[in-house]
């Protein structure tokens, strides 16, 4: 399975690209040793809150998971998903940043959206 992921705006993150994506896998290690493999939206979405507000007190965060679990025994496991999000903000101080991060114990995938606003 491919997924692409097109117009992130991190050039302007409050963090580097390579930053927001450690950071991220960072959370994810720590949410599925603390929770014995088991993961969840919500508990991520906390994670990487915590550490961006650590981070950086001048915005506002905003986190959307969308989780993929596909059926290993589906040989063609073709699909499409589609995800959209639209803002009204200061192009120059505010932006969005899309990571894709594969559990590799369930093979689930998530696509985590990190949008931060000037405040």
């Amino acid at each position: 399975m491919e997924v692409q992921i097109r117009e992130s705006k991190a050039s302007n993150s409050p963090v580097t690209q390579e930053r927001l994506i450690a950071l991220i896998d960072l959370t994810f290690k720590e949410v599925t040793a603390e929770n014995n493999g088991k993961v969840s939206n919500n508990s991520i979405v906390h994670g990487i809150l915590e550490k961006l507000n650590a981070h950086s007190s001048l915005y506002k965060y905003v986190i959307s998971i969308t989780s993929i679990e596909t059926d290993e025994s589906i040989t063609d496991s073709n699909f499409q998903l589609s995800s959209a999000i639209g803002s009204s903000w200061n192009t120059k101080k505010d932006g969005l940043f899309n990571h894709i991060f594969e559990n590799d114990s369930t093979g689930i995938k998530y696509l985590i959206t990190v949008i931060w606003i000037s405040k």
